[in-house]
């Protein structure tokens, strides 16, 4: 079991290696996003040139935005959805759920001449990931200076 622990450790000090410096790597190339959430902001902004949005308060935090296609990522028919800017939420569940605009969201944004970027949160940036990866792992003392577990016992059957 020990082994087991020992080679998880060592591929995960050199799994965090590997991915600082990638990030490192990209932010010195001047992104600021993940290649994931850039990709998915441009899916997001090219589906949000097939909504209509009507604003309904004279604030700019609540629309209804309507599809005039079927989205591209799920195969359903078009609909009509909320955006309320300043909760930061959408009937459709999708902002929710991945935390990042959705095509609705960037539609309504782009009808009130706001960047969606401002609604991508900053857990999102490179910056953010790198200091994730920054956090080292101290050396891993030899098994026999390890202290003694004293907690449930597991084994086969």
């Amino acid at each position: 079991m020990a082994s087991l622990v020992e080679e998880t450790y060592i591929k995960t000090t050199q799994l965090f290696a590997i991915k600082g410096r990638q990030t490192r790597a990209m932010i010195n190339s001047g992104s600021h996003y993940s290649k994931l959430v850039s990709e998915a902001m441009n899916s997001g902004q090219q589906e949000s040139n097939t909504h209509i949005v009507n604003k309904l308060n004279r604030h700019n935090h609540t629309f209804i935005v309507t599809e005039t296609q079927s989205p591209l990522q799920t195969p359903r028919p078009p609909g009509r959805f909320r955006v309320m800017l300043q909760s930061q939420k959408c009937d459709c569940g999708e902002y929710q759920a991945k935390h990042l605009p959705c095509s609705h969201v960037m539609a309504a944004c782009k009808s009130v001449n706001v960047d969606p970027m401002n609604y991508v949160p900053p857990l999102c940036t490179l910056q953010h990931i790198l200091h994730v990866y920054d956090n080292s792992f101290g050396l891993l003392s030899h098994e026999s200076m390890w202290q003694e577990y004293e907690g449930d016992q597991w084994g086969p059957d």
